[in-house]
């Protein structure tokens, strides 16, 4: 996929374009069409705020933080 961040204040924006029809953005886009894929936060203690948002009734991904792109 090809990746474009934007840096406003404090906050990140990334945009990204499917380079393959195989690829988990395309498939996004084929299913649920164009939008919002996802909202990433910072936060000091990531185990603690996916149980937080458990208990909230969010739906999680997954039950371990995965790492993603880190840019500076």
């Amino acid at each position: 996929m090809t990746t474009s961040f934007f840096k406003t204040g404090d906050s990140k924006i990334e945009l990204l374009e499917a380079t393959n029809p195989d690829s988990p953005i395309a498939k996004f886009i084929e299913k649920r069409g164009e939008g919002v894929h996802h909202i990433a936060f910072e936060v000091k203690d990531i185990l603690s705020e996916m149980e937080r948002l458990k208990n909230a009734g969010f739906t999680l991904l997954s039950d371990k933080p995965k790492k993603g792109l880190i840019i500076n």
